[in-house]
């Protein structure tokens, strides 16, 4: 979108297959009630560097390339009550990119070959990535979990969190985990 536009893609009680690169630029945003978004990339990433908000009944669904949220960019994703994600190795904050992934409710999965897997969180000196649980899970049982290569936070205010393992500060990067 030019300037300060804001380009909105909608999904209401439908489904939307992409089947080999999603991008969401500065200036998008894609909002799902009670549908689906589904990303069969395989080894290519989905990069956020707008906005993606998953309502009441919504799931996204991308299992086979990364999901980067800010990447290179400003990213947001936000999941409410109800909804869904399921994810191959989520990076929140990378090459310089600032992210931030908020679960509000619902559940936020990493996935790898169908099974859990883990997050990172500030995956890259020089980017910051943060990760809010106000409600909802997210889970990475699977997989380590990194907060803090570059710069990262996970808060636990509310919801849950269930992960196989958790490295904190990892290489350069501050990391902080608030609960």
């Amino acid at each position: 979108a030019p300037g300060s536009a804001t380009n909105t893609l909608s999904l209401s009680g439908v489904e939307l297959d992409v089947r080999q690169q999603l991008a969401i630029n500065s200036g998008g945003n894609v909002v799902i009630s009670n549908g689906t978004l589904q990303a069969q990339l395989v080894g290519i990433s989905m990069d956020i560097n707008g906005q993606m908000t998953l309502q009441s009944g919504a799931s996204l669904i991308a299992t086979n390339g990364t999901v980067a949220i800010g990447f290179n960019g400003v990213g947001n994703v936000t999941l409410n009550a109800n909804s869904t994600a399921r994810t191959f190795e989520p990076i929140i904050g990378t090459l310089g990119g600032v992210g931030t992934l908020t679960v509000n409710g619902g559940t936020y999965q990493a996935v790898e070959n169908g099974a859990d897997n883990g997050f990172s969180v500030g995956s890259a000196l020089g980017s910051t990535g943060t990760v809010w649980v106000t409600g909802g899970t997210l889970i990475g049982t699977n997989g380590s979990s990194n907060v803090g290569i570059g710069t990262g936070s996970l808060i636990l205010s509310n919801g849950s969190v269930r992960l196989l393992s958790l490295n904190v500060g990892r290489i350069q990067g501050p990391g902080v985990v608030s609960m």
